[in-house]
């Protein structure tokens, strides 16, 4: 299972600036990230960035940690082994 914050995740890829809110990214602006057609929705767009985030979990990506890893308190619902993985200098 994976979670992440679209508009966050959109911030942290720099796809996201000042100049550009994240309401304004298209499907087409993420298409260097998937190959594809990913659709023309904000939830199909939010969709293939979650399925990003779970890829560049399983195959290590540079620049990438498990913020788990970092946080001083955690808290978590299941005893599962838990991931929280994000870009830091993508």
């Amino acid at each position: 299972m994976t979670e992440s914050h679209p508009k966050a995740l959109l911030w942290a890829l720099r796809i996201a600036s000042k100049e550009k809110k994240s309401s304004d990214v298209a499907v087409s602006d993420c298409e260097s990230l998937v190959r594809g057609s990913i659709g023309a929705s904000e939830d199909e767009r939010d969709a293939a960035l979650g399925a990003y985030v779970a890829w560049a979990m399983v195959t290590p990506q540079p620049g990438w940690i498990d913020l788990v890893g970092i946080e001083d308190e955690p808290l978590f619902f299941t005893d599962g082994k838990t991931e929280y993985w994000f870009p830091v200098a993508v």
